[in-house]
């Protein structure tokens, strides 16, 4: 089952969701680890955004990282429009 899943069965608190988390890290489906400051974010931009935990993840590493995300997902950008760090992947300016 998808940590999506579990978050939007609403059967589980924050800090089960955490435990789930770091369950699921364990298993190394991903490249970034979703542990310590990553995974409080995650679970608290999902909670507070009502976003899936997939869609939360790229903010809380641009939150902890201190850096822009770019997405061209209009449905995300509706949702989290009061999250100044994320923006639409059009106002991408290159550094180059």
């Amino acid at each position: 089952m998808k940590k999506n899943a579990l978050r939007y069965s609403y059967a589980f608190g924050k800090d089960e969701l955490k435990e789930i988390g770091r369950v699921l890290d364990d298993y190394q489906f991903l490249k970034m680890p979703l542990r310590e400051e990553y995974l409080d974010e995650t679970i608290r931009g999902a909670s507070k955004h009502g976003i899936t935990i997939y869609d939360a993840s790229y903010i809380a590493i641009s939150d902890v990282q201190k850096c822009e995300v770019y997405t061209a997902d209009n449905k995300l950008l509706n949702k989290v429009s009061d999250d100044p760090i994320l923006k639409h992947v059009k106002n991408y300016k290159s550094q180059i």
